[in-house]
């Protein structure tokens, strides 16, 4: 891409705040862009307070009407995903997430960002409304992960993987301009590490 890499930053921006833009947020902002209409709709965000589950959720929150559900791994965490937009927040060190989750969403989720395939993968078959798309761009492991194929198939879901790096020209162009727009109208919080 050459020079597109270095992008003026939108009034009142900081550069602390600057940089959880070029993989965070771009990531999160690309993630939830592979839905339609998420109004209304139900999606679960693993690590919904991650650097980029906390911008994934308040992209789909709060910019896009989702209903979010977050996966979290302390009550300091599920406040921080809570204050993005997640309505709800399941810790999944101390509790099953499947099983909660077919509680908060008895139908299933409408779709899934996803940090961690190779631990929400296991679960797909309990978890998802037919025809619900998860998106993915990352796993804790570089090992082979074994899907549930006939759950899937018989319910036409569609998995979707991404890496920020490979995005498209158009594809990054959109995602920096909107989280530009966002973060020069206010709407969008940081969390800015040490």
């Amino acid at each position: 891409r050459g020079g597109s890499q270095a992008v003026p930053l939108p009034a009142g921006v900081d550069e602390a705040a600057a940089a959880c833009f070029g993989i965070p947020a771009l990531t999160a902002f690309h993630a939830v862009s592979l839905f339609d209409d998420l109004a209304g709709k139900t999606l679960l965000i693993t690590g919904a307070s991650s650097a980029v589950g906390h911008y994934a959720t308040q992209f789909a929150a709060r910019e896009r009407g989702a209903r979010v559900i977050g996966t979290v791994g302390s009550a300091q965490k599920a406040a921080h995903a809570r204050a993005a937009g997640a309505i709800e927040t399941i810790d999944y060190k101390h509790e099953d997430v499947a099983v909660r989750l077919q509680a908060l969403a008895p139908g299933g989720v409408d779709g899934v960002v996803d940090m961690d395939f190779s631990s929400t993968a296991a679960l797909l078959d309990r978890i998802l409304k037919p025809r619900a798309q998860v998106v993915c761009y990352g796993s804790n492991t570089v090992e082979p992960v074994a899907v549930p194929f006939r759950p899937l198939l018989m319910n036409a879901i569609t998995l979707r993987f991404f890496l920020v790096y490979d995005l498209l020209p158009d594809e990054f162009s959109r995602g920096i301009a909107a989280i530009n727009a966002m973060a020069g109208g206010g709407r969008l919080d940081h969390t800015v590490g040490a």
